[in-house]
């Protein structure tokens, strides 16, 4: 009789086979779900290669989101630097807000320092803006072939407009063509109004959201030109015509004026800019805050030197990041970037700073003092006209006008860091066999 002896694994005993059977006897066990319910579940009952790839570019859409976030914060970090006009930044006097994006604020020389104005936006000065009925810019007019009339009345003056309408056998107008006419003879009438012709997608033809594929659509739109609450106007049919009525031009929203409360006093008024401090101060409203701002006025080089230091950090951090991520993003990316610096790096040196091989900035303990005693210098290199501040946010604003997955690398392919490591790994498991073959 022969016996085999099988061993299932390390941790198992011996299986004694035998022609009348196995013993100990084995029992079928029931087959178990994959696990799934952690990272390490899904990639042990899972194909590798094709969990690497998908965890790659889960990692690379976090990378690429985390770049353009920093970007975004560094563009907006130079968008809100205070560059002084004059080179005698000892005698410069700026007033910073704590909430630029909600109300942004410039000091003239003669302003109060060191003050501090607090400012509470209920909601901004809005003029009247006047939205005809969306529609299909391609389709036919739905007007008689003749001519119509409009009545326009600005600021209490009434204007009569007239346009005219193709609608034969031959020849018809579309509601694109139709706007376009209308537009320009509101445009004839006053300039402190303007009409254009804008696009849109939505469903046109549907009231029923995302029952009928989104259409391109075309309406007119009109709007003072003035800041703040603008000029009145309003659009409407004289007797015996109903252009307004049909196309939704005779009813718009009212314009309102700004509400701020300045110091605990609520003001009104019709403009967007607030003055502060008898007009050495001036704010401007952009949105309504949810709780009041500051506006600190101060004299000296400190803020351009603190913002200068602040644009250069998070500089330094964005080439970091994309350093570390070298292997997800195309080289293009960081080339855009750092570019601007390359361009200037040999005139760095005059302002206290120091360009790397890396693209990166380096700022000397002497740089405090060359922003008061060479300023013309830091304007031309750094923050002014052609500076590097002005090319790298160029730079930044062609790249957010790019959708991301243009800077994301071809993940088909192994990257230089891969290929590394593969032979790395390849040459440590060539080693081990070579070791193991003399015992």
């Amino acid at each position: 009789m022969g016996i085999t002896i099988k061993y299932k694994g390390l941790k198992d005993g011996p299986l004694l086979i035998t022609s009348e059977g196995v013993y100990p006897p084995v029992y079928p066990q029931k087959e178990s779900a994959p696990d799934t319910s952690t990272l390490a579940g899904i990639y042990v009952n899972g194909n590798p290669s094709e969990i690497r790839q998908s965890l790659r570019m889960i990692q690379q859409s976090n990378v690429l989101d985390t770049v353009y976030k920093k970007i975004e914060g560094l563009s907006g970090l130079i968008d809100n630097m205070h560059v002084p006009e004059s080179d005698l930044v000892q005698e410069t006097k700026t007033a910073v807000s704590s909430q630029p994006y909600l109300l942004s604020a410039t000091a003239d020389d003669q302003a109060t320092t060191s003050a501090r104005h607090t400012v509470e936006i209920r909601y901004p000065a809005q003029s009247k803006t006047i939205r005809s009925t969306p529609l299909n810019p391609i389709e036919t007019v739905n007007l008689d072939e003749g001519d119509y009339e409009l009545t326009v009345a600005v600021d209490g003056e009434e204007h009569t407009v007239s346009v005219s309408v193709t609608n034969n056998e031959s020849q018809a107008d579309t509601n694109e063509e139709f706007l376009a006419r209308v537009a320009r003879a509101i445009n004839s009438v006053d300039t402190r109004i303007h009409a254009d012709v804008v696009y849109g997608e939505e469903d046109a033809y549907d009231p029923s959201p995302r029952s009928s594929p989104m259409n391109r659509t075309v309406r007119l739109e009109i709007t003072s030109t003035e800041e703040g609450r603008g000029t009145d106007f309003y659009v409407s049919d004289p007797e015996g015509y109903s252009v307004a009525s049909q196309y939704g031009l005779n009813a718009a929203p009212p314009s309102r004026s700004a509400r701020v409360v300045v110091q605990g006093e609520l003001l009104k008024q019709s403009s967007n800019f607030l003055e502060l401090d008898g007009g050495h101060v001036v704010a401007e409203i952009k949105e309504t805050t949810v709780s009041p701002v500051n506006i600190d006025v101060s004299q000296g080089p400190e803020v351009i030197t603190q913002e200068i230091t602040e644009v250069v950090a998070a500089y330094n951090d964005l080439v970091r990041y994309m350093d570390a991520n070298a292997d997800l993003l195309r080289p293009s990316l960081k080339d855009r970037i750092v570019r601007p610096l390359e361009d200037r790096a040999g005139l760095m040196g005059q302002v206290g700073l120091r360009a790397t091989a890396q693209g990166r900035l380096e700022m000397s303990e002497g740089f405090a003092n060359r922003v008061t005693g060479a300023f013309d210098k830091v304007r031309s290199i750094l923050v002014g006209e052609g500076g590097w501040t002005e090319s790298l946010q160029v730079k930044l604003q062609q790249i957010q006008d790019v959708e991301q997955e243009a800077f994301a690398t071809d993940l088909t392919r192994p990257s230089l860091l891969e290929v590394r490591r593969q032979a790395f790994d390849l040459a440590s498991a060539l080693n081990t066999s070579i070791i193991n073959g003399y015992y």
